[in-house]
């Protein structure tokens, strides 16, 4: 009886040193693994890696630096509901700024939010040229766009959504990477300032 408590002691003890010995070593590769994680170059800014794409959570982590979706939650409850994802796209596609959608701006924009397949007479239903944001907002209405991007279908968006929806349209060959070339280009098309 007395060897077996001995045994199992003597067990004991190596588990513990055993244990011991492993978290000290991981201790030294967590530490050597934080520095090849941070390595970046200045052009990357957000990856974790060189390879100049972003993942979805690289994307998400990246895109959400600048606080867009805050800025087109007006009401802030952390959710866009259906008018205010409309007034985000309508601002967002008017690329010009001018507060009306021309035929040149439209086409790019159906082409970059994923509804290719669009008549312009369709969305311009008072045929004077331009889209205002009650035909834009109809339009859209029309197609579930917004229902397409309510993931969990609560009538909400959430940040997660609509970095989800942009990732999604950014994501041209559907491989679940964006290159950092497509994400500039478009996130200064749509985004910046």
């Amino acid at each position: 009886m007395k060897t077996n408590a001995i045994n199992n002691w003597t067990r004991m003890a190596m588990g513990i040193g055993v244990t011991c010995l492993l978290s000290f070593s991981s201790c030294g590769v967590a530490e050597n693994a934080d520095e090849v994680d941070t390595e970046t170059t200045g052009a990357e800014e957000g990856a974790k890696t060189d390879d100049g794409l972003f993942e979805s959570n690289e994307f998400f982590d990246r895109f959400n630096t600048a606080n867009l979706f805050e800025d087109r939650d007006l009401n802030h409850d952390n959710f866009l509901d259906e008018n205010e994802f409309n007034d985000s796209n309508y601002n967002m596609w008017d690329t010009d700024n001018d507060g009306l959608l021309e035929e040149t701006e439209w086409n790019d924009d159906v082409k970059n939010f994923g509804l290719g397949d669009e008549n312009w007479g369709s969305w311009d239903a008072n045929k004077d040229n331009q889209v205002d944001r009650n035909e834009f907002n109809s339009a859209l209405k029309d197609k579930n766009y917004f229902s397409a991007w309510d993931a969990d279908r609560n009538n909400k968006i959430t940040e997660r959504e609509y970095t989800d929806g942009v990732f999604g349209l950014w994501d041209d060959n559907d491989d679940g990477f964006v290159e950092k070339d497509r994400y500039d280009t478009h996130y200064n098309t749509y985004f910046g300032d």
